[in-house]
């Protein structure tokens, strides 16, 4: 996926784009350090160089093996973005090591742990979009 970013677009603008190819997570985008910190997102209808210290114009490419950490240290440094991703469904945040897999929505699959030495079904649950 391409993401494209440009100081005249919105948070809106770029969240959907997001969406699209993401339909299970959700691209939220702070306005300062203090608002990610306080988990309070930018307000959609704001211009991407309202909220970014740094104006220019570019794309960020995300592969199936980008680890959740990459893209958002991608929209930090090349575009002064502070963002965070999270579980659409769950609301529950990334972790810095999640990769992204380009599957179909209904391709969350859950995978048995066969090296585990209990009779029980425990399950690793590796995350595909």
């Amino acid at each position: 996926m391409l993401l494209t970013i440009d100081d005249h677009m919105t948070v809106s603008d770029i969240q959907d784009k997001f969406s699209e190819c993401f339909p299970h997570l959700r691209l939220e985008l702070y306005k300062g350090q203090h608002a990610l910190k306080n988990r309070n997102p930018a307000d959609g209808l704001l211009r991407i160089s309202e909220i970014s210290n740094r104006h220019v114009r570019g794309q960020v490419d995300i592969k199936s093996w980008s680890k959740s950490e990459s893209v958002l240290h991608e929209l930090k440094n090349r575009f002064g973005l502070l963002a965070a991703i999270f579980r659409a469904d769950a609301g529950t945040r990334l972790d810095k090591h999640d990769t992204f897999a380009f599957t179909t929505p209904t391709s969350n699959i859950h995978e048995k742990n066969e090296g585990s030495a209990e009779s029980s079904n425990d399950e690793e649950l590796r995350i595909f979009l």
